[in-house]
């Protein structure tokens, strides 16, 4: 792996992600159904932390896997040197398309070179775990090796068993996160 996945999160501290400069996707957004929650501090949305997770990773390919209106993966392509694939199963998307990121309808697990990006971010509805599982699975068989965040890891008892049940080395980072819970497990 030519990144160090821990040191990385173990830099996004309260005061790291908050301070990230996160201002220049304001431009991209023309959604006011979210407008606030996308400027919403760490420990209330997500999307700081997405930001400041994936200016560590540099010419890469990143996912978001649950793209819903696209803010994740918007909040992932401040990082201009990344290119952003987002996956979802309809077309739900209200804000403008970065030219760095890719919105792709139809299913995630045919997608091949998931294999090869160093962060894949998980949010998907309906959180009732089912998803979440399979994919897990898909990426052990796979034998992927790198940095996936799960959103709402606290939002349900099906979220919190998910999560409960990843072996590999992980990490609550929901103080920095998303109020229903925010985890990172590097996978090796």
């Amino acid at each position: 792996m030519r990144y160090d996945l821990e040191a990385i999160i173990r830099g996004a501290t309260l005061e790291r992600v908050n301070d990230f400069p996160y201002e220049k996707i304001a431009p991209l957004i023309n959604s006011f159904r979210h407008f606030d929650g996308v400027y919403a501090p760490p420990g209330r949305e997500h999307y700081r932390l997405l930001s400041y997770l994936a200016s560590h990773f540099n010419g890469d390919v990143l996912y978001d896997v649950g793209t819903w209106t696209g803010l994740s993966a918007i909040s992932m392509a401040t990082n201009q040197s990344n290119r952003i694939i987002s996956y979802d199963i309809g077309f739900f998307i209200e804000v403008n398309r970065p030219e760095n990121v890719e919105f792709r309808i139809g299913d995630v697990f045919n997608e091949k070179t998931i294999f090869e990006s160093p962060f894949i971010f998980v949010d998907v509805d309906p959180h009732d775990g089912i998803f979440e599982k399979l994919f897990i699975e898909h990426l052990r068989k796979n034998k992927y090796k790198g940095l996936v965040g799960f959103d709402d890891i606290h939002l349900n008892e099906e979220m919190r068993e998910i999560w409960a049940s990843i072996t590999e080395k992980k990490f609550d980072l929901t103080e920095v996160g998303h109020w229903s819970g925010t985890g990172l497990a590097i996978f090796e």
